[in-house]
Order: structure tokens, then C-alpha cells, then sequence
């Protein structure tokens, strides 16, 4: 596996914040927590999403939040489209109350 180093830069209180928050939450070192937000979103995270998408609305980037917006219709209408489908186990109660009623 190869690695990449990139560094930035916070002010000095903040970083104070975030090591005594991420002690508190379990992290020992803050390269861990950085790995875990990449591959969060990376991969797609629903929870990280929703947080992300939230912050790319407030910085206004018109061309994103259009895509975005249309994007996240699309995660309704997929949504709303599994909760009419029938699970396997729904179809069975179906069945079972046919041959209940018989």
C-alpha cells in the first residue's frame, strides 16, 4: 500500500479542540481520524454524506448544489420506490393470511 502525506493548516486553538476531542472519542492520533473521514467519504458514508452535502450547500457553489439537489431527488425517489416494494417476508404474510382465510 502506498501512502500519501498532505498537510494543512489550522489555528492553533482549533487543533488544540480537536486532540482533546478526539482523545474523548477514542483517537490517539489525529492521522486515524483524518484516514476514517477520508474513507467516510470516499466511500460514500450516508451518514458523512448528509453532513457533507449540507456544507456544500452553504458554500454556494452553483454547479455543485445542482447536481447535488438532483442527486439527492434521485435518493428519494429510490427511497420512496423500496418502501412500496413488498419484502420476501411481507409476500409470505400476504400468502399466510390467504390461506388463513380459507
Amino acid at each position: 500500500m502506498d501512502w500519501k502525506k498532505f498537510t494543512y493548516f489550522v489555528e492553533t486553538h482549533k487543533q488544540a479542540e480537536m486532540l482533546i476531542k478526539l482523545q474523548q472519542h477514542g483517537y490517539k492520533i489525529q492521522g486515524q481520524f483524518v484516514r476514517d473521514v477520508i474513507d467516510a467519504y470516499t466511500n460514500e458514508d450516508p451518514d458523512f454524506m448528509t453532513w457533507m452535502n449540507k456544507k456544500i450547500i452553504e458554500k454556494g457553489n452553483s454547479n455543485t448544489k445542482g447536481r447535488l439537489q438532483k442527486k439527492q431527488k434521485l435518493i428519494n425517489k429510490e427511497q420512496q420506490l423500496s418502501d412500496l416494494l413488498f419484502s420476501q417476508q411481507d409476500i409470505n404474510n400476504i400468502f399466510d393470511l390467504i390461506e388463513y382465510e380459507d
